[in-house]
């Protein structure tokens, strides 16, 4: 683990701490790869710098059913835009990322159907594209 990195993704990697105590009853799994420390939960996926959550459930689909295969992928995305942005991505990346999260729960709940435009968007798609570029990071 690179130390200077640690410390630019500081306020990430201290929630992803918190994060990970509480919900370290529910981890599935755990691999660290590449100084990141990723942990198979099983409802939701969250990167905050070396701690990448991640499942097979898909974010789009609000409370109900879905599942997404390259949602670790997309969450090591994530990961990459933590090490690119350092202190600036929970406002850069995380605030609009929940806003989309919580917009797509919205929508399942007023329209009764998933939106399906949630990677479209910033900075879901950027994270898809970032997650894609190495193929190790696949579920």
């Amino acid at each position: 683990m690179n130390p200077l990195l640690f410390l630019w993704e500081l306020p990430q990697n201290l929630l992803g701490l918190l994060v990970w105590l509480a919900v370290r009853k529910r981890v599935m799994g755990r691999e660290t790869e590449g100084g990141r420390v990723f942990l198979r939960v099983p409802d939701f996926g969250l990167s905050l710098g070396n701690f990448i959550f991640w499942s097979m459930a898909d974010p789009s689909a609000g409370s109900g059913p879905g599942t997404r295969p390259d949602n670790r992928a997309h969450e090591f995305g994530h990961s990459i835009q933590s090490a690119r942005l350092g202190p600036l991505y929970l406002l850069a990346v995380g605030l609009p990322s929940v806003c989309r999260f919580l917009y797509a729960r919205w929508h399942r709940r007023r329209l009764g159907r998933a939106w399906t435009r949630y990677f479209e968007g910033y900075p879901e798609k950027w994270a898809d594209r970032l997650g894609e570029r190495d193929g190790r990071h696949n579920a």
